[in-house]
């Protein structure tokens, strides 16, 4: 996993298959004619963002998930290092973002924490009321409508305060 949503490639916007309708102008084809259009710069970069929000949300879930685990085995993160055979300081640096967590890593995580390494991609259920569900989505939409730099760091802030 990326340590940083901005880790994240963002893939190039495709080209797109377009068709036309004769116009009433051209009096010498009234064939339909198709032509490769530019690509959608804004619909993939809205793509690439969702992406990367999806991916953001996912990464700050499984480390959330970890120190859930870690929590409820009543743990410390130096026991869970050592339990791990893992070097001092990993799990707190897994837990507060400030490494990425590779397979291997997660894969140790897991056999460490007594989990299936899917345990860290479960999504907990949680009811919202219909009211948060629309809210919700106000604020993606939103989001996804400010600035790339700007967004960018209001992403950071968001991990940061979910983190106290």
């Amino acid at each position: 996993m990326a340590s940083h949503p901005s880790d994240i490639p963002k893939s190039p916007p495709t080209p797109r298959l377009v068709k036309t309708a004769p116009s009433r102008a051209s009096s010498s084809s009234n064939a339909i004619k198709t032509h490769i259009a530019p690509p959608d710069h804004d619909s993939a970069r809205e793509a690439a963002d969702t992406a990367v929000l999806r991916d953001a949300l996912l990464d700050s879930g499984v480390r959330k998930r970890i120190a859930q685990r870690r929590a409820a085995l009543k743990f410390s993160c130096p026991e869970l290092d050592r339990i791990g055979g893992l070097p001092a300081g990993t799990v707190d640096a897994v837990e507060n973002a400030q490494i990425g967590i590779s397979p291997g890593l997660l894969a140790r995580l897991a056999l460490a924490l007594n989990v299936d390494p899917g345990y860290f991609f479960e999504d907990p259920q949680i009811d919202l009321p219909a009211d948060e569900h629309e809210e919700i989505g106000e604020l993606l939409e939103a989001f996804l409508s400010i600035d790339d730099n700007a967004r960018h760091e209001i992403l950071e802030m968001i991990q940061l305060l979910a983190e106290d």
